[in-house]
């Protein structure tokens, strides 16, 4: 039927219809664009989060290359964004960490999910720089296409930790063992040497009559005796040897797989050698020394109880020499 032969109501009918349809795609125009306009303002809200973010964020495809990088990532790798082009991810690992980073790489593209992962990159400068953070993978139609991570820059709290590590293991004057790391490493040994039955000397040494060089020509003097004898020491002892400050000016070497006699000969050499160095202001300074060896029923109270003793017979006996105790 055309329009000639419809009524005057068919018509109308027809007419709200279309007009009904037309305004059912108007608002889903409007809702379209409403869709739009939200995406966009998503994808804003979350580009400004990306590219403001304090964390260093990266998208790298399955061979390496960087399909985006934040703005934290350039500023502290020091690259532009134009450079990344030209970028593979294993041209910034530090060399020391790639061969752990590949086999994280190839588990993250079989789908896992890594976190807590730490590793180095090199900045464009050649600075390292310690990082934290996690991976994970992109797929598309069930197969990986990139990875996404986030890290955070740890060299800062890297250094203060080694600080703090070195501080609690370190005496800050003689830069040797301090006490507390020196027992440590005494009660190490000492379960050592009971599985293997090894030989196992421990020397204490200190300085006759510190006080008088204190007294006579100040605590700074003092101080450069302390560290001079310590260097004389730490340059002539045996790399398996260990060294630490036991307090004031005394001193403890702990000697592995050395027996008495062999500790002691070791020991006069290092008395010798300091009895004729010339030190600045003091001029000459001597040690007395105590030698001991560990027994299959001495304790760690007991061994030093021995070196001890030897150390007081060596001073009793008028100084500058080492006693012997079995």
């Amino acid at each position: 039927m055309n329009d000639e032969g419809k009524t005057k109501e068919q018509l109308i009918q027809e007419l709200t219809e279309m007009r009904q349809i037309v305004s059912a795609l108007e608002k889903l125009v409007d809702e379209h664009k409403k869709v739009e306009d939200d995406l966009r303002k998503n994808n804003a809200i979350l580009q400004d989060f990306m590219d403001n973010a304090n964390d260093l964020i990266q998208s790298i495809t399955q061979d390496g290359r960087f399909l985006y990088v934040n703005r934290a990532w350039l500023e502290t790798m020091g690259y532009s964004e134009d450079e990344i082009s030209n970028l593979n991810i294993f041209n910034i690992i530090h060399p020391d960490c790639i061969p752990h980073c590949m086999t994280i790489f190839q588990d993250i593209m079989a789908g896992g999910i890594v976190s807590n992962i730490e590793t180095i990159f090199v900045a464009k400068d050649g600075t390292s720089i310690m990082l934290e953070g996690s991976i994970n993978t992109k797929f598309e139609n069930g197969k990986p296409i990139s990875t996404r991570g986030i890290f955070r820059n740890i060299t800062e709290r890297k250094k203060l930790e080694d600080a703090l590590k070195i501080a609690a293991t370190i005496d800050k004057l003689t830069d040797i063992y301090n006490r507390r790391k020196f027992e440590d490493i005494l009660k190490q040994e000492i379960e050592r040497t009971k599985r293997y039955k090894s030989p196992l000397s421990l020397v204490m040494f200190d300085l006759d009559h510190f006080k008088n060089i204190n007294d006579t020509y100040g605590h700074q003097v003092g101080d450069y005796v302390l560290k001079t004898i310590a260097n004389i020491v730490r340059n002539n002892i045996r790399i398996t040897d260990f060294f630490g400050r036991w307090g004031g000016e005394e001193f403890m070497i702990l000697m592995p797989e050395t027996t008495l006699k062999n500790a002691g000969e070791l020991t006069e050499k290092l008395r010798n050698i300091i009895e004729n160095y010339i030190f600045e202001d003091v001029k000459s300074v001597t040690i007395s020394c105590g030698v001991t060896q560990f027994i299959k029923d001495d304790t760690f109270d007991s061994f030093i109880k021995k070196v001890d003793n030897a150390l007081y017979h060596a001073k009793k006996r008028g100084r500058n020499r080492i006693e012997i105790w079995g």
